[in-house]
């Protein structure tokens, strides 16, 4: 059973996203400490640093995937030869 073009597609989008989210979240708490920082959730109590990562992690991973998705969009098939 092989894989289909829209499997393959997504796949090709979430990979790379995923990859530079890895090097962008290290770069970024790299630079701030999860647990200096006063987010909380809606209750208002303070969310964990593990809470903290994750969450940061997925924003930015959805920004990329956002970002190949549309540079993904602009390719066009080169043309056929007869």
């Amino acid at each position: 059973m092989s894989p289909s073009t829209r499997t393959i597609r997504i796949l090709a989008v979430l990979w790379p996203a995923f990859l530079a989210t890895i090097v962008i979240e290290g770069l970024v708490f790299s630079m701030f400490e999860p647990s200096a920082t006063r987010w909380s959730d809606g209750v208002g109590d303070a969310l964990s640093p593990l809470a903290i990562y994750t969450l940061v992690f997925l924003a930015i991973w959805a920004a990329i995937a956002g970002a190949v998705a549309l540079a993904g969009s602009f390719m066009v098939p080169p043309a056929s030869k007869p």
